[in-house]
């Protein structure tokens, strides 16, 4: 197939679901457009929040607790990642699934998601009969400006969808609701990510026996070379646990040459998206960059769509 459609509406509530159902098709390109639901704050956040924030205040404190609303306080608190949902969580997220493919050496398109004015129908959005807070826009820009500098470092190509649509007659042209695009904006898009993907597929081309046909999904450790990055206390661990791997080297930075097909990144998790954005950025293109449990059978938690199906039938 040249193109395949993944849509997610049906999702395992998790990263690996989502980079499961993409990996088995081995795409040469990858375009993501994801981000809506998490924008769509509402009263209930609000409500989780003043009940935490209630919790945590000391009745002997002296002090008052401002627990205000307006839908501007309700953005702000948003903006500022104090709801359960954020700018930098729905980030972290993205940031994950960006990198599982760019450490593969395949092509990736982040599309940002347009922000529509305020009063663009009146706010409503068609799925679910929503209305969105006057302050939506300033959320979907959070969320654009939290995930621009990931897209960036990871080297995947930035879609302004939003300067599209500003271009191709506004909301009122390209929107049927708040999210849903018309077939006027539909064709604008398809005619950009076409202009788009011809040079980079023609620059994503890999050959048959690149090392990310065989490593598109985790899986146990084989006779691959190997090249483990990170401090000689982690190598010597992680060689302990997996004695038959052909570990041809150690590097401690991103700039020793490495020539391995693969290379491994050790250390914490804490901070091992932007160091695997270094690693590959001075790699060479032969060589692909994995984490440790992408060298262990496939793990993939479930997630809650099963039961939410079931519950589902049932109403029906």
């Amino acid at each position: 197939w040249d193109v395949v459609h993944v849509p997610d509406h049906f999702r395992g509530g998790n990263v690996e679901s989502n980079c499961l159902r993409i990996a088995l098709t081995d795409p040469a390109a990858c375009v993501f457009l994801d981000g809506i639901w998490e924008t769509l704050v509402n009263k209930r956040h609000f409500l989780e929040w003043a009940e935490a924030e209630l919790r945590r205040h000391r009745s002997k404190s002296g002090t008052e607790l401002d627990l205000t609303y307006s839908s501007r306080r309700l953005a702000a608190l948003f903006q500022a990642g104090a709801l359960s949902v954020s700018p930098a969580r729905y980030a972290g997220r993205q940031q994950r699934l960006i990198s599982y493919f760019r450490r593969r050496r395949r092509a990736v398109v982040w599309m940002a998601l347009p922000m529509p004015p305020a009063t663009h129908l009146d706010g409503l959005h068609y799925a679910g009969h929503y209305q969105c807070i006057p302050e939506w826009g300033d959320c979907l820009a959070a969320v654009n400006a939290a995930v621009r500098p990931i897209s960036d470092a990871l080297g995947a190509r930035w879609f302004d969808t939003h300067a599209l649509m500003q271009s191709h007659g506004g909301a009122s042209s390209c929107l049927i609701d708040q999210w849903h695009f018309s077939r006027h904006f539909h064709q604008a898009i398809a005619n950009e990510l076409q202009r788009q993907l011809d040079a980079m597929l023609a620059e994503a081309v890999l050959s048959p026996d690149h090392p990310s046909h065989r490593f598109m999904l985790p899986r146990p450790v084989d006779d691959t070379p190997l090249t483990l990055a990170g401090s000689p206390d982690d190598a010597a661990g992680w060689r302990a646990s997996h004695p038959g791997a052909n570990v041809v080297g150690v590097a401690g930075d991103p700039d020793v040459v490495v020539e391995t097909p693969v290379v491994v990144l050790l250390g914490d998790e804490a901070g091992r998206e932007e160091q695997a954005a270094q690693w590959l950025a001075r790699l060479p293109a032969t060589s692909i960059l994995l984490f440790p449990e992408e060298l262990e059978p496939l793990r993939n938690p479930p997630g809650n769509e099963r039961a939410e199906f079931a519950e589902r039938n049932l109403r029906a």
